[in-house]
């Protein structure tokens, strides 16, 4: 890979094999799920649970489209990974396992189509820690992707669940990169009900409470070669980096499985750039440290910037340096330290 890449995170892929079925109005089963697309619009999941129409039509676009989208954004390279609705954790095991192998080879096989331009995070049965570590491995070893993209709560269970931390520990052994992001899946208060509020404040709030989790819960502590990064700027974590300092100092429940600071602890993080904000990327670097933010875009998303590479080089907030490492320096060090790239 060039040293001078521009390396994008934090891009989506909605499943090709579920896309073959989703091209019609009429629900179609996929995986424990049905799958259709709005008329005229995007393609849409349907659960036991939610209805989610995902943002954008984009998806419908082959992965040549997608690459001359990369070219005119000025992406060199994007690290794919499924769309959270499709972690499915709710399903039986075995439903589960099924639906991230399928994803898993999908994501492999576009990843061997453009190995210039795509490397591939892989889904998990989160839902039985066992399979996950089987599958984690058949992804790394045997489909050559570069880590795994999870959700910051499985069923509702925080990532320091003592059930997941066999999980976690398999990723720092296998040296993955590991991507959170806001599942949805977890009920929000009525209070966000309206307004678009369940993702303009729940899914920060989500990344907030996962990196709480993981940062309180030890999983950080105990697990110190663990490459993780959050999305979304890591939502309000870095934010409340100083209320998690205090809040050590001045209450035992916050020393109940750490005796690390927690600030220490969040210094092993990575985070994405993605808070469409000056001002507020500005205060990411100076939190978090320049070296800790990669490039997110969120694409396809409409909730993406349509311009995620202008948005860091045009900032007069940031100089050449700093931009240089959001936009690729920093995660090709990071993958390159993991081994994932070379």
């Amino acid at each position: 890979m060039k040293d001078d890449a521009v390396v994008d995170v934090h891009a989506h892929v909605y499943p090709r094999s579920a896309l073959a079925l989703a091209d019609t109005v009429e629900p179609v089963p996929w995986m424990g799920g049905l799958v259709c697309r709005e008329v005229d619009g995007p393609p849409v999941l349907v659960t036991d649970r939610r209805r989610i129409v995902f943002g954008s039509s984009l998806h419908f676009e082959g992965p040549k489209r997608r690459v001359e989208r990369m070219d005119e954004i000025g992406v060199d390279i994007q690290l794919i990974s499924v769309l959270p609705p499709f972690f499915r954790y709710e399903l039986p095991a075995t439903d589960g396992i099924e639906a991230a192998r399928a994803i898993n080879d999908d994501i492999a096989d576009l990843c061997r189509t453009w190995p210039d331009r795509f490397l591939g995070l892989a889904t998990l049965p989160l839902q039985d820690p066992d399979a996950s570590i089987v599958e984690l491995r058949r992804a790394i070893n045997d489909l050559g992707l570069v880590g795994v993209s999870i959700g910051t709560h499985v069923n509702g269970a925080n990532l320091d669940d003592p059930a997941l931390f066999s999980v976690f520990e398999a990723f720092a052994a296998i040296r993955a990169f590991v991507f959170v992001h806001p599942d949805g899946n977890r009920a929000l208060p009525k209070t966000m009900s309206d307004y678009f509020l369940n993702n303009l404040i729940g899914n920060p709030w989500e990344t907030t409470v996962a990196i709480g989790s993981l940062v309180f819960g030890g999983v950080l502590e105990r697990l110190p070669e663990l490459a993780i990064c959050f999305a979304h700027g890591g939502g309000y974590g870095p934010f409340a980096a100083g209320r998690f300092r205090h809040g050590f100092v001045m209450r035992r429940e916050p020393r109940v499985n750490i005796s690390t600071p927690p600030r220490e602890l969040m210094s092993r993080i990575y985070v994405d750039s993605l808070v469409h904000d000056d001002v507020a990327i500005r205060y990411l670097i100076d939190t978090m440290g320049v070296s800790k933010v990669l490039l997110g875009s969120d694409f396809p998303a409409d909730m993406g910037p349509q311009e995620p590479v202008e948005e860091i080089t045009s900032s007069n907030r940031l100089d050449e340096t700093e931009k240089r490492a959001i936009l690729g320096g920093n995660a090709i060090r990071l993958l390159r330290k993991l081994g994932r790239i070379t």
